[in-house]
């Protein structure tokens, strides 16, 4: 019973009167008492009324969901009851009163079921993952009857500490894209930014839940996606065929720091399945996007091959064995979702027979009755549950989330059994329609993940006797790129809408969370929050003369233009004062620049600042000049900045070309000698002008896919090495920051130890590798430029990743055997892929007859 003053429901300011208006200004106290069937109170108390809803709240649709919220000065700042029972929470911030819109006959028509959503929240929850539960109630507003009502909890930032733990300010919300309660963003823009990376390689996989590429925990990274909860997420709205979710109706939570087990997501407001605008073979599984929605990891992560069978083994646990999507093929009456389905029914269907009389005619006359919600039922649990299950489990086969391999089944004595009580004499078989069957007796997976596994040999991805170039520098290496592209540099986290709030962050300008190249002078639009962007590199005017510039962005941006290729004289040309539409060149004055003159032939350092705080984002150069009318610069005109010599698009034409080991040796040294070492003579570039050398190795890799890096290296005296840009070993140089064009070894190293390859651990970089146009750079360092010898030889190698090796703990299975004590057996079946995997547990001898509980205090966490 919601009891409120009738001017703050209906009045001119009243809340149901004005039902689109949101916010704590329209919010109004009231009283909630929930009255049991028995006549009994459990509970009265006092606390603020909001509408709550997207299109349901339109003044034409009449029947309005609300928003309790439990707070000062309208009551108590929690309510105290356990309205959704013993599994779920006691405490609540705040509660919806759901009046089902989709799925209710003021939009629904005869199919409306009012129970959809909560149908399909409850299979996630059964599919092993927390999200919001709810129950139904008749909902009398000022004594009034105002129909049945769906209360469930909100799945905020209280609801995420509640299940999960920690402080509600602690925890990071989001509601189809937006923050809630006092969230920040920074996790969940990083989390849109690592899905803009390749997911399909183990090395991202592994990142995004805050894993070196062999699954292993890296202190350094956070998690940012909680993959097995997200795989329940996808699994509960593919099995309904949602056709409602991909830009709203969703939630997910995110505990902020080290702590973290990445980002969870909610299933919410799923009224467009089950047969609602979405039939029995519509396919939700092809549902991607690459707009920073939840389902953006999704869209990237289904090519991932661990993430897949991941995705297969929560899938074998739903559609098999009994579980909650399981259909028996051959007594289609045991139907596991049909009969989850008939209960939630059976609850609300004498509660239908007053809402059809509450609101039944709301939008036809004559209204629905209680016959057409029958109908509805009817159909879906005797057409629409019997086919489902195995029509989703089709999709997923199709897309690769479910293996073709088919798994293991556990048979005692020739009758199918997947654990419980057996005897010491029982005779097991682990069948199998094709394929060799592992097993393990000790509960762990048969099968090693994919960044664990590894063929005999590592493979080479850069020979010492590689095609190189290298350059003994006479001053400060500025080098040219190539045409066709443009640097961007990306900043994630950054909170406001200004440049300085960019380039006032620690994070600016060396650690950028990402880079990339474009082919034009325009960023991707709309692509994320709280992030800046700087894209820079040079320009390459075709034709002297005259040339005008025009920056476009959202939020603010400005344009750098320097006389020459140096980045120190550029000047501020043009900016943005707020923001603008993509492309928008004419909002505000200062977005054009002067005429400017500029030489063929040259190039000129150029450079596009972009800070975006929420809503819409973009940045765009344009130019006009002799022959070239206003547009957006193309890349033929565009080379990406290269002060450094490390990175693949840096032009190296001019540098001397070598093969194999580089240095020189002084004949009679009485260190040693290593000159049967090298294969490039560097006595005359080097020995006496420099102690530096620059060595820059171009490589391929194709598709292959790596778990791993090593770097072998023979040096003398020193080195500094990079892949892509990005240091990954050094040796006798401590720095600080990278060497300079002159820079020396810290010390000279022993010419008895040269001959002998040192290994570094270079995975850290895996993820930098593309299939074209890896350069492996390397500082070669001298102690001194007069030293009497230097050498560097270099090779590269990496460990493939597989589809998942055979585990030393697997037991190839052969025949029948018997356990001689309670055991837990996993098991997989291996035909050129792996099956989902199978697991039972067996418990050996009198365990039921000597069983006894005297006690239970019960209360696991959620996951």
């Amino acid at each position: 019973s919601l009891v409120m003053d009738r001017d703050d429901l209906f009045g001119p300011s009243g809340i149901y009167s004005n039902p689109r208006n949101s916010g704590t200004v329209w919010e109004r106290p009231g009283s909630i008492e929930l009255i049991l069937s028995d006549g009994s109170t459990a509970f009265q108390v006092n606390c603020a009324v909001r509408i709550y809803g997207g299109v349901g709240r339109y003044e034409q649709f009449k029947k309005h969901s609300f928003r309790l919220l439990f707070k000062r000065p309208y009551g108590p700042t929690k309510l105290d009851y356990p309205i959704f029972g013993d599994e779920a929470a006691d405490q609540f911030d705040t509660i919806i009163l759901r009046s089902n819109f989709n799925d209710a006959y003021v939009w629904g028509g005869a199919a409306s079921q009012y129970i959809r959503d909560e149908y399909i929240r409850r299979l996630q929850v059964a599919l092993g993952h927390r999200t919001a539960l709810g129950n139904f109630v008749h909902l009398y507003v000022n004594g009034l009857y105002w129909g049945l009502y769906n209360p469930c909890e909100r799945p905020d930032t209280a609801f995420s500490a509640t299940y999960f733990g920690a402080d509600k300010d602690q925890w990071d919300g989001i509601n189809a894209g937006n923050p809630v309660n006092d969230s920040q963003t920074a996790a969940w823009n990083t989390l849109m930014t690592m899905a803009n990376a390749d997911l399909t390689t183990v090395a991202g996989y592994q990142k995004i839940q805050g894993n070196n590429p062999n699954g292993t925990d890296n202190p350094l990274f956070e998690d940012y996606l909680d993959v097995d909860h997200y795989i329940s997420f996808l699994l509960a709205n593919f099995y309904g065929g949602n056709n409602d979710w991909a830009s709203h109706n969703w939630y997910a939570g995110r505990l902020r720091g080290p702590d973290s087990t990445g980002w969870k997501a909610y299933t919410w407001d799923a009224e467009w399945v089950l047969n609602m605008h979405s039939g029995v073979y519509d396919n939700s599984v092809n549902d991607t996007t690459t707009s920073n929605w939840l389902n953006k990891p999704y869209t990237y992560l289904r090519g991932n091959d661990e993430f897949c069978l991941r995705f297969g083994d929560q899938a074998h646990k739903a559609f098999f064995n009994d579980g909650p999507l399981y259909v028996d093929p051959d007594t289609p009456e045991h139907n596991a979702p049909a009969q989850t389905y008939a209960a939630l029914a059976a609850l609300v269907e004498r509660a239908m027979i007053a809402e059809c009389a509450r609101w039944g005619d709301v939008v036809e006359n004559p209204g629905f009755t209680i016959d057409h919600w029958r109908n509805e039922r009817d159909y879906l649990l005797n057409t629409y549950f019997p086919q489902r299950s195995a029509i989703v489990l089709d999709q997923l086969k199709a897309v690769g989330l479910y293996p073709n391999v088919a798994a293991p089944r556990f048979l005692v004595n020739g009758q199918a059994q997947r654990g419980g009580p057996i005897s010491n004499a029982d005779q097991i078989v682990l069948d199998a329609p094709a394929g060799t069957v592992y097993y393990t007796l000790d509960g762990t997976d048969p099968r090693v993940p994919a960044g664990q596994s590894s063929p005999a040999e590592p493979v080479l991805l850069v020979a010492e006797s590689a095609a190189k170039k290298y350059l003994v520098p006479s001053g400060p290496v500025t080098g040219q790129t190539v045409p066709g592209t443009i640097l961007r540099e990306v900043w994630t986290g950054i909170p406001g809408a200004s440049v300085a709030d960019l380039t006032g962050s620690p994070a600016y300008p060396d650690n950028p969370t990402f880079t990339d190249e474009l082919t034009s002078f325009e960023a991707p639009t709309d692509w994320a929050e709280e992030y800046g962007t700087r894209v820079r590199g040079y320009l390459h005017p075709p034709t002297t003369g005259d040339y005008t510039f025009w920056v476009a962005s959202d939020d603010g941006g400005e344009l750098w233009l320097s006389e020459d290729a140096m980045s120190g004289n550029a000047r501020r040309i043009a900016h943005v004062p707020g923001w603008t539409s993509s492309r928008e060149w004419t909002k505000y004055a200062e977005q054009r620049s002067e005429p400017i003159h500029l030489v063929a032939g040259q190039r000129y350092y150029i450079e596009a600042l972009m800070k975006e705080q929420g809503g819409g984002d973009n940045l765009a150069v344009a130019w006009q000049g002799p022959g070239i009318g206003q547009q957006v610069i193309p890349g033929q005109y565009l080379s990406p900045a290269a002060s450094e010599w490390t990175s693949s698009s840096f032009d190296d034409v001019d540098w001397s070309d070598a093969a194999g080991r580089l240095g020189y040796e002084t004949p009679g040294d009485p260190d040693g000698d290593f000159s049967d070492l090298i294969d490039t003579d560097l006595t005359a570039a080097m020995q006496g002008h420099n102690a530096t050398c620059l060595v820059r190795i171009p490589f391929d890799i194709g598709n292959a896919e790596y778990a791993g890096l090593t770097l072998k290296v023979r040096y003398d005296d020193g080195f500094v090495a990079y892949i892509n840009g990005r240091q990954v070993a050094s040796a006798n140089f401590a720095g600080p920051g990278s060497p300079d064009w002159d820079s020396t070894a810290d010390a000279s190293r022993a010419d008895t130890l040269v001959r002998q390859a040192v290994e570094f651990d270079a995975t850290d970089a895996v993820t930098l590798l593309r299939p074209t146009d890896n350069v492996l750079a390397v500082h070669l360092l001298n102690v001194a430029a007069d030293d009497a010898d230097a050498l560097l030889g270099v090779e590269l190698l990496a460990i493939p990743v597989s589809q998942g090796d055979v585990s030393g703990r697997a037991i190839e299975y052969t025949g029948p055997f018997t356990l001689d004590k309670s055991t837990h057996i996993k098991a997989r079946a291996f035909d050129g892929q792996w099956s989902a995997l199978e697991e039972a547990t067996f418990g050996v001898g009198p365990v039921a007859e000597y069983l006894r509980v005297t006690e239970i205090m019960y209360h696991p966490p959620f996951r």
